[in-house]
């Protein structure tokens, strides 16, 4: 069962039939550091006080402050995350999604994808983990 979508102003946040959340930007978005606290609250709430894989459309953003790169691959902000699978294709979004890679070290597993299903096929082996 799909849960209700949590709107904010850069993104769409929801949990999947398979317990998998989803963070889908926006067209254009620019985050800064309260759009990413924002968007990291919706996480929280979607979850709800659970862990979960995070799958994070970054496909059509437009840029991401550094201070919400560094908010979002802390403990504090993502605490919840189980896996995070970033899912990239534009020019711009392979840029972020490497940038973020190679500066920003998660306290968890963290991928970059251009495709949806592989990126939904690697979280859900996290699944199957924290389930056995």
């Amino acid at each position: 069962m799909k849960s209700e979508v949590i709107e904010t102003k850069t993104a769409k946040v929801w949990l999947n039939e398979e317990n998998i959340c989803c963070v889908e930007h926006s067209p254009n978005a620019e985050i800064a550091l309260a759009e990413m606290k924002e968007n990291a609250a919706a996480v929280y709430n979607v979850i709800g006080g659970k862990i979960s894989p995070v799958l994070v459309d970054i496909r059509e953003v437009k840029y991401i402050t550094r201070e919400a790169r560094s908010y979002v691959s802390s403990e504090k902000a993502l605490k919840a995350a189980l896996a995070q699978a970033f899912l990239i294709g534009s020019p711009v979004s392979r840029v972020i999604g490497n940038f973020f890679l190679g500066i920003n070290k998660t306290p968890f597993p963290t991928k970059l994808f251009t495709s949806k299903e592989k990126a939904l096929s690697w979280l859900r082996g996290f699944i199957d983990k924290k389930e056995s």
